[in-house]
């Protein structure tokens, strides 16, 4: 039994280091709003870099960004909004 009480906390325990450790990736910037770039300068920076931006909104201290990449695949992206790097990328499409 003792055992077992081990391994549900130690499964927690993991589950929880991994959920924040994604919820840490998804920020981007500590910069107050003033110093971020508009939607469409976002939208104009991933165009330069092969991407075809069809939505973008805000996600706590990011721009979420709904995009194709340049071979056409829908992708999700999380991107600093004052140097629009993008921070996180995540493929939409099924495989």
């Amino acid at each position: 039994m003792q055992n077992r009480k081990s391994l549900v906390i130690l499964a927690a325990l993991s589950f929880a280091a991994f959920a924040g450790a994604s919820v840490a990736s998804e920020t981007c910037t500590q910069e107050p709003k003033s110093k971020w770039l508009s939607q469409e300068a976002i939208a104009a920076k991933l165009k330069e870099q092969g991407f075809e931006v069809s939505r973008t909104e805000t996600k706590r201290s990011c721009y979420e960004v709904k995009a194709k990449d340049a071979q056409g695949k829908r992708v999700e992206l999380y991107v600093d909004p004052v140097t629009a790097r993008v921070v996180k990328q995540q493929s939409k499409d099924r495989s």
